[in-house]
């Protein structure tokens, strides 16, 4: 498999696509009760049962473009138990085309780090976009839920997207059973500690 790293600093982002953005990623947060890994690699039919996939998203009422799993990945690091939160997007099938050709796996990080990379999936790059227009809908209106809004140009037509919130506690990624601390113990992160912890992600992912 091949890798994309992209570290990336967050634009202007309006109060109102604020909202919507952070109301899909509590939704995508409680759908990442487990911490199973994902021992087959990253893809393939044997993960379509997984426990962390995820079958739906409020507001999207179709089936999800391709398959999407979040959850949390578990592994020890100077001294703490750490939680990373990841969220894998798989590629779509190619609707112009029959042949099954292999596509990358895409590693995405918002941040400088320091940043959820679910800012980067939803406003950026990934399959369904939460923007101004998300809160303009009549289903919007009627439900008060905004609507994701289809991206043509998401970078799952291209492979599959993996991204973590890391370091903890960024984003939904936490420490020990501190889940609402905001810190890692004393951990005080630095950029080669930072690539360490990626690294320590990537190898609890497979």
């Amino acid at each position: 498999l091949s890798f994309v790293l992209k570290y990336y600093t967050m634009p202007f982002v309006s109060p109102r696509r604020s909202a919507a953005i952070l109301a899909l990623c509590l939704v995508v947060l409680l759908n990442s009760g487990s911490s199973a890994q994902l021992d087959d690699g990253c893809l393939g039919d044997s993960l379509k049962d997984h426990p962390d996939r995820m079958h739906s998203l409020p507001g999207w009422n179709q089936p999800l473009p391709s398959r999407w799993y979040s959850g949390y990945l578990d592994y020890d690091f100077q001294g703490q138990q750490v939680h990373t939160h990841y969220v894998l997007v798989e590629a779509e099938e190619a609707e112009e085309t029959n042949e099954e050709e292999p596509k990358p796996l895409i590693y995405w990080s918002n941040g400088g780090p320091g940043a959820s990379s679910l800012f980067g999936l939803l406003t950026e790059l990934g399959p369904l976009l939460l923007s101004d227009r998300s809160l303009e809908t009549e289903e919007y209106k009627t439900t008060g839920i905004p609507t994701p809004i289809y991206n043509p140009y998401t970078w799952t037509r291209l492979g599959s997207i993996l991204l973590f919130d890391q370091p903890a506690p960024v984003g939904f990624s936490y420490c020990n059973n501190e889940t609402s601390s905001h810190n890692c113990g004393d951990i005080a992160w630095t950029d080669e500690l930072t690539s360490q912890n990626a690294y320590l992600a990537l190898q609890a992912f497979y």
